[in-house]
């Protein structure tokens, strides 16, 4: 995991080679604070595994309670505490069992780690709003303070608990604790760093202390230092042990650290080194069994730690003890003499020592002399204090002394040899004497020193005495200014209290938590306070109002330190001011917040009446169709109407402030500033001008222009302008002149039907006899098969067949019609006509397209009728085509909400622009063998169906005949032409 870390900064430096890497590590700290912060792990929450915890408040806590004597604290130690959540649940759930069992025991918490960024999060112990997932909400609420976005442990739980920065495995350990936490930590640790973790726990823990790992932890090989309380949520308990804990000494070959061969910074495969290191630690063991000399490590108190090689010739288990003391292990006094003085000399001089040969017995019973070699340990630090005591055989050719084994000579020069090494060790011995002498005369002039300097620090404190007491009076000093301060305190409290019961305004004092401090009595009629409310949040206490926006602005103006105000209204009615301000102390620090309600009924009231004033001075002027528009002095814009803002094109309150000139002009044929100066001079001005509307439209208007006088001055201080729409009134005069054209017009016309009328019941009986005659010239010219008079008499006929159409028509015209209406589908019409009329198409060579809307209502109408409109105007159209070069006929029909539009289009020369609006009279027509009474036929169908016909007619775009039919249900609806 660590290599592959490394190897993801290595990628992210963007270097080609580790070595490369570490070069960057050696010039960069930045890359190398980076690396080191990858590598921590700071992953974390609170009371992770839930059930752990809970065996924490309900079972190990009372245990851990017994322990305790009553001015002792509780001591718990929290290693690789990340960002805190750890420790602050342990403290939690301590504080829990204490609540539960009654006891109220001290508590001290020590969490370390080395990661500093994750220790200032814990020391700041503030966590974001997730936290909710893990902590109940009861637990929220007791141990919690909301700040903004945050939830911040409260004081009492932060005061159990002190966050330091330590490693675990090289800095001095904690001892005499309680319990020590360490979940999830060992995991990221190999098995030699584990086992060396475990001896400092070991050593940290009180001899009943408890030991707390994650899910995924045990104490492994180290069962005889922690013995198993709880192996589902791995508790454990410290055993004594006589053993020493791992991590010390490991003999490898050449004499060195065993841990110090796999501190290779270069990684290797995780196979390959596992099983490199068994083959290792076999080869090295079987060396040491077969072919090292035996030899035994051993403290200064001479307790043997290891053994090597066979060491059975010369050592002997003794019977009865648990401790392996080298001396007790040797059974000649003699031996265990020399060899206790030369490990004193070892000691000494940390050079080596040698025992002179001794004998030992071989396993056939014979003995053989050897020798014992003491060498002190050095290095590496951790093994200082120790020795190695070599046992090597003699032999003769080794140029040893071989002991004799009889004789008298042989005795006196045992008994010579003995006496000798009594007197090397009594020599020894009075060595030592003289150096415990010297100790003990150095250990004498150190307690001397002491003396002295506890001499020095009695009489530093008895000067300490007196600065304490100089301090006591100065303190006394202190407390009577203080007393005084309080003094006026409280009389500046009382006259606050008096001025908050006199003052009726309604005043609520809150914390930066919207916690109440104080209010005054009227704010208890819009807030159901108490004095025993002090101290509770805001939002506890029923409200008498409504204001959905208070509890959202009061943090906003305590940390923006602005102001807020709304309007509210009670529940009685009364309408409120509300305004939220910082409360700010003497050095414009904030610390809260003031709520201020202010009664503004009476002032809604007053300004309700004058706005009702004006409103009824604007629904007045409203209600008059004309402009009414007040100006002041600079001819601005300070009232006006509804009419006014619609002539002039703009909202009402857009109008106001405007140059009432600047505005009229936009729409007015021109400028009336130098009449609105007139009028500010005292004259009344009256003038006409037309208004352009917003369609385009023309509006007539007349304006007259009315000064205000002062009542002090008599001089002009405004300008009242109204002006009246003339536009119906000159319409009005218009159709009176157009009305009186008509009606001379329709009198000519008048004429005109009754000498028609005369004219085709005196032209009809000749034709009719003339139309005999040719038939009967026609067939006796068919019987005499002469075609010259064939062809004159149909000549003959067809010209009175003409004459009789123009007749009918004529008829038609004049006649009184009361047709009888049904609904009718007006495509069945359009193509009939088309039927009829396809011969005189084709001759004329005419091409002739449709756009007729599928799904057309029906309308109510007469088919003859309908017939006969459809045939004249396409009788017309195609007449109107007989020159043209590309001919064209259109028909059309498109429906809306109100009615059916029926079009007819041709490609034809068009009508003469001065032609058009008389088109559709009677005997107006621009062809010279027609009588001009089609498209007033047609006038009259439409008028017949209460519809409306119109044409349009262009030299460039032919001319088009618009139809419109209203639908049954809108018969009488005639607003817009189509």
């Amino acid at each position: 995991m660590l290599w592959r870390r490394v190897r993801r900064r290595l990628s992210l430096a963007g270097l080609p080679s580790m070595a490369d890497y570490v070069e960057r590590l050696i010039d960069d700290e930045a890359e190398l604070e980076r690396l080191a912060h990858d590598l921590l792990i700071s992953v974390t929450h609170f009371f992770r595994d839930d059930g752990l915890f809970k065996k924490v408040r309900d079972a190990l806590a009372p245990k851990l309670f017994e322990q305790v004597e009553a001015s002792s604290p509780l001591k718990v130690w929290v290693p690789g505490c990340a960002s805190g959540e750890e420790a602050y649940s342990l403290a939690i759930m301590l504080e829990e069992a204490m609540l539960v069992s009654g006891r109220s025991v001290p508590l001290q918490i020590f969490a370390t780690d080395i990661d500093e960024q994750a220790l200032r999060i814990a020391r700041a112990a503030k966590y974001p709003d997730k936290i909710r997932d893990h902590v109940s909400a009861r637990i929220l609420e007791r141990y919690f303070e909301r700040v903004a976005s945050h939830f911040r442990i409260n004081r009492a739980i932060r005061d159990h608990v002190v966050f330091a920065r330590q490693n675990v495995l090289t800095d001095p350990p904690y001892s005499n604790l309680n319990l020590i936490s360490c979940r999830n930590l060992l995991i990221y640790l190999d098995q030699k760093t584990q086992n060396q973790a475990l001896g400092i726990f070991h050593f940290g823990l009180r001899k009943d202390g408890f030991l707390l790992l994650g899910s995924s932890e045990t104490v492994g090989e180290n069962r005889d230092l922690f013995h198993p309380l709880d192996t589902v949520n791995r508790i454990y308990v410290r055993a004594t042990s006589s053993r020493r804990p791992a991590g010390f000494i490991r003999l490898g070959s050449a004499g060195q650290n065993t841990s110090s061969r796999n501190n290779s910074h270069e990684p290797t495969p995780t196979t390959r080194m596992s099983s490199s290191t068994d083959l290792d630690a076999t080869l090295r063991q079987l060396m040491l069994s077969q072919y090292v000399t035996p030899c035994a490590v051993i403290n200064s108190e001479m307790d043997v730690l290891c053994t090597y090689g066979d060491v059975s010739r010369f050592l002997s288990l003794p019977t009865g003890i648990s401790r392996l003391n080298l001396m007790s292990m040797i059974s000649d006094s003699s031996t265990r003499n020399k060899l206790r003085v030369q490990i004193q000399n070892a000691s000494r001089t940390k050079a080596r020592a040698t025992v002179d040969p001794r004998p030992a017995k071989e396993a056939t019973g014979a003995s053989s002399p050897y020798r014992m070699d003491v060498v002190p340990l050095t290095a590496p630090p951790s093994v200082e204090g120790l020795f190695l005591v070599l046992f090597e055989t003699v032999t003769a050719s080794a140029g040893k002394v071989v002991l004799p084994q009889g004789g008298d000579d042989s005795l006196e020069e045992q008994l010579a040899a003995e006496l000798e090494s009594v007197h090397e060790e009594l020599g020894a011995t009075i060595k030592a004497l003289e150096s415990s002498n010297e100790d003990l005369r150095s250990s004498n002039e150190e307690i001397t020193s002491m003396n002295e300097e506890l001499q020095s620090t009695n009489e530093e404190l008895e000067t300490s005495k007196e600065e304490m007491q100089t301090l006591n009076e100065e303190l006394a000093t202190v407390n009577q200014e203080l007393n005084a301060k309080l003094a006026e305190l409280e009389a500046a409290n009382e006259d606050f209290a008096n001025l908050f019961t006199l003052i009726d305004v309604a005043v609520v004092f809150v914390d930066h938590e919207a916690r109440i401090k104080r209010f005054t009595p009227a704010a208890t009629q819009l807030i159901n306070l108490r004095p025993t409310d002090i101290g509770r949040p805001l939002k506890d206490i029923a409200l008498n109002f409504r204001d959905p926006d208070l509890f959202e602005a009061l943090p906003t103006v305590i940390s923006r330190e602005s102001t807020h105000r709304a309007q509210i209204e009670s529940s009685e009615g009364i309408k409120y001011l509300r305004t939220i301000l910082p409360h700010r102390s003497l050095d414009e620090s904030v610390h809260g917040a003031l709520i201020h309600f202010e009664d503004i009924s009476e002032l809604e009231h007053a300004e309700n009446a004058a706005r009702l004033s004006g409103r009824q001075v604007q629904l007045l002027t409203d209600s008059l169709p004309a402009l009414i528009v007040y100006l002041d002095q600079h001819k601005h814009i300070r009232f006006a109407n509804s009419t006014a803002a619609a002539w002039l094109g703009d909202q009402m309150p857009r109008l106001i402030g405007q140059s009432f000139p600047d505005v009229l002009s936009r729409i007015a044929g021109r400028d009336i500033s130098a009449h609105c100066d007139q009028a500010l001079e005292g004259d009344a001005v009256n003038l006409e001008d037309t208004l352009r509307g917003r369609e385009g439209g023309k509006r007539h208007v007349q304006i007259t222009l009315t000064p205000e006088l002062s009542k002090t001055t008599s001089l002009p201080i405004g300008i009242h302008v109204i002006a009246f729409d003339t536009t119906a009134r000159r319409q009005a005069e218009t159709l009176r002149a157009e009305n009186a054209a008509r009606s001379a017009r329709l009198e000519k016309e008048v004429s005109l039907v009754e000498m028609a009328s005369s004219l085709a019941h005196q032209l009809n009986q000749p034709l009719t006899a003339l139309g005999g005659y040719a038939g009967t010239i026609n067939n006796l010219a068919q019987r005499k098969e002469d075609a010259t008079m064939q062809l004159m008499s149909e000549k003959i006929l067809n010209h009175v067949r003409q004459a009789g159409e123009v007749v009918n028509n004529l008829r038609t015209f004049l006649s009184d019609r009361n047709p009888v209406f049904e609904y009718i589908e007006i495509d069945s019409v359009i193509h009939k006509v088309l039927g009829l009329t396809e011969a005189a198409r084709e001759n004329q060579d005419v091409k002739t397209t449709t756009r007729l809307q599928s799904g057309l209502p029906a309308i109510q109408g007469n088919a003859v009728l309908l017939e006969q409109l459809l045939l004249n105007l396409i009788s017309n159209a195609v007449e109107a085509m007989r020159n043209a070069d590309h001919r064209v006929l259109e028909i059309g029909t498109q429906a809306d909400d109100n009615g059916l539009l029926l079009w007819v289009r041709d490609s034809g020369q068009g009508i003469a622009e001065n032609r058009v609006p008389k088109a559709f009279e009677a005997f107006t027509t621009t062809k010279p063998a027609s009588l001009g009474l089609g498209l007033a036929i047609c006038r009259s169908v439409m008028e017949d169906h209460e519809g409306r016909i119109s044409l349009q007619s262009s030299a460039s775009h032919g001319t088009t005949v618009s139809c419109y039919f209203p639908l049954p249900s809108r018969a009488t609806n005639t607003s817009n032409d189509p």
